[in-house]
């Protein structure tokens, strides 16, 4: 018991070690927009002012968001902002032990990225508040990436910007404001920040080629939403900031993620995107039938679930050889750097082919998974039994609720006996399979997710 509990206290702390190194506090410059090549862009085609506002910060969100190639921006310090009580509400949830975590990484993921960046520019995060609004809904806080989009670029006092944190206080349907002492509270800043600067830090990582490259494989049109499934590229940047913010999620808050006395308007989003993560809802589609092996890779919901689990659940062996529950970020940080994924699979693929680790999140992959993207036979036989099961427990409620169950006794005793024999060879089957996706190359686990 004692040589247990000495190891639990070790891997305790070198967790603990390991998220220290990351420790960092943030230099936030915030900026305003000095110039936009004598003329300001819209969003998404419509001109300034004409939904969003006429403020220079209003028509510099617009040109970020209209992704305006002949354009560029210069950034000018910002002392005097009308949202000065907003300014102080970031600064201090940036100075949260929390947030200096996840501000580290950002630092550390500049460095790694960029190896002659001095510590200060590396720790520097450049923050455009705003009162802009669309359709007197809020725009919400968002990273607006400038790196990889050809001509356009941002500048701060000659140095090149790669993206900037844009960050609005205005009403976002119930929530009383972003930064406001309410949503403060309930650590709303930080769940929102760290998928915000995921997005940061993947720019960062990628070359503008592989940027574009990702890009270009945008084809959908449906938006994007936990829920949803889109193309490789939305899944790929989306399901791994998800993922990230259901790991943080976690962390501040426990399983549940907000209480339930907190005002659903404040909770409710973060709520509804972070739960179906954790409990990987989101490789089922909306009958309750797994989705195909092409369709996981676009759903950035079930991409999120692989995140969040190789995050904080899988073992990861150090270089000292001690292994250790959930993979250190840099790690992934690394791993996108080396690989340069542009879309779902690809980051997939390089996750289940990394030295450390990678044979246990093939396990954890095909587990989420149910195979569906190694084999057809697999998800039919999945599919069989999900909905032998689906009828058993209809015919169960029928039982319960009805004024003459002998009548109905027949037919649950054929749904009972059909539910069990496809769930036990489901058991069979699916060991079977996952010794063979196993035993061959990993990438050829998802040889039908396209």
């Amino acid at each position: 018991m004692k040589t247990l509990l000495a190891a639990t206290l070790l891997l305790t702390n070198l967790a603990a070690a390991n998220a220290a190194t990351l420790s960092e506090e943030a230099k936030l410059v915030f900026v305003s927009a000095s110039r936009v090549n004598n003329s300001y862009g819209g969003f998404g085609g419509i001109p300034g002012g004409s939904g969003l506002g006429t403020t220079p910060s209003c028509r510099l969100l617009g040109n970020i968001l209209s992704l305006s190639l002949d354009k560029s921006v210069a950034l000018a310090d910002d002392p005097s902002r009308h949202q000065k009580d907003m300014k102080s509400r970031v600064e201090e949830v940036f100075r949260s032990a929390f947030m200096r975590e996840i501000t580290g990484r950002v630092a550390n993921v500049r460095r790694l990225a960029y190896p002659n960046i001095s510590d200060e520019d590396a720790r520097t995060i450049y923050v455009l508040t705003h009162d802009c609004t669309l359709d007197a809904v809020g725009t919400g806080p968002a990273v607006m990436p400038i790196k990889g989009n050809g001509a356009f670029k941002a500048t701060y006092h000659g140095k090149t910007v790669p993206w900037v944190l844009v960050m609005s206080d205005a009403a976002w349907g119930k929530i009383d404001g972003f930064v406001s002492p309410h949503s403060m509270k309930y650590h709303v800043p930080e769940d929102v920040l760290a998928h915000e600067l995921t997005h940061g830090m993947t720019a960062d990582l990628l070359t503008d080629a592989n940027i574009k490259r990702s890009n270009d494989q945008k084809t959908s049109k449906v938006g994007h939403d936990v829920n949803r499934v889109s193309d490789g590229s939305i899944a790929f940047w989306e399901g791994l900031a998800e993922g990230v913010e259901a790991t943080v999620g976690e962390t501040l808050k426990g399983a549940f993620a907000y209480p339930f006395s907190m005002d659903p308007g404040v909770y409710g989003f973060l709520l509804e995107r972070q739960s179906p993560v954790r409990n990987n809802k989101m490789a089922f589609d909306e009958k309750g039938l797994p989705r195909t092996g092409g369709d996981l890779v676009k759903a950035e919901g079930f991409v999120a679930t692989f995140i969040f689990k190789l995050l904080s659940r899988l073992p990861y062996t150090l270089s000292n050889g001690i292994t250790i529950r959930g993979w250190p970020f840099m790690e992934v940080a690394r791993l996108i750097h080396d690989q340069q994924p542009t879309n779902a699979r690809e980051l997939i693929v390089a996750v289940l082919n990394a030295p450390n680790g990678g044979e246990k999140a093939s396990e954890e992959f095909l587990r989420l998974s149910g195979l569906a993207t190694y084999s057809r036979e697999a998800r039919a036989l999945s599919v069989s039994t999900i909905k032998a099961r689906q009828a058993f427990y209809e015919i169960s409620d029928k039982l319960h609720d009805a004024a003459s169950p002998d009548q109905l006794a027949v037919e649950y005793a054929k749904r009972l006996a059909e539910k069990n024999a496809l769930e036990k060879q489901w058991a069979e089957k699916s060991e079977q399979w996952a010794k063979e996706a196993l035993a061959g190359a990993r990438g050829n686990i998802l040889r039908l997710a396209y």
